[in-house]
């Protein structure tokens, strides 16, 4: 599974590389914004901050459509899981993870993900 971390911070990046890493197995390329990202590339799932993906709506949907033609795309960010979820799932995010909340929480996403990339690969 390869899978593409954007966060504008690189503390972030990094633990969340590791993490998924070590419990997934997964390859994993970092970036702050998809522009850093060297080349062509393909992935599985991205896991994107929601500032990058857009912070508004109308910029959300527009950014989520572009990175939506990489992969799925879940949406992680400091708010609370709803009405958070809700908005960005609506925008064409296959989820949303809170940072504050458990890894395992954005384990089950992100595998979950994966498997949607999978079976409409297959199709």
């Amino acid at each position: 599974m390869h899978v593409l971390i954007l966060d504008p911070h690189s503390r972030v990046r990094d633990a969340l590389q590791n993490v998924l890493e070590d419990e997934l197995g997964a390859d994993v390329t970092v970036g702050a914004t998809l522009a850093t990202v060297n080349g062509p590339q393909v992935f599985d799932v991205l896991v994107v901050d929601e500032r990058v993906a857009g912070a508004y709506p109308s910029e959300e949907r527009e950014q989520l459509k572009e990175l939506s033609k990489l992969a799925p795309v879940v949406v992680m960010g400091l708010g609370e899981r709803v009405p958070y979820e809700d908005a960005h799932v609506a925008a064409g995010a296959a989820g949303y993870w809170p940072k504050d909340d458990d890894l395992d929480a954005l384990l089950a996403l992100v595998r979950a993900a994966a498997l949607v990339e999978r079976l409409h690969a297959a199709a």
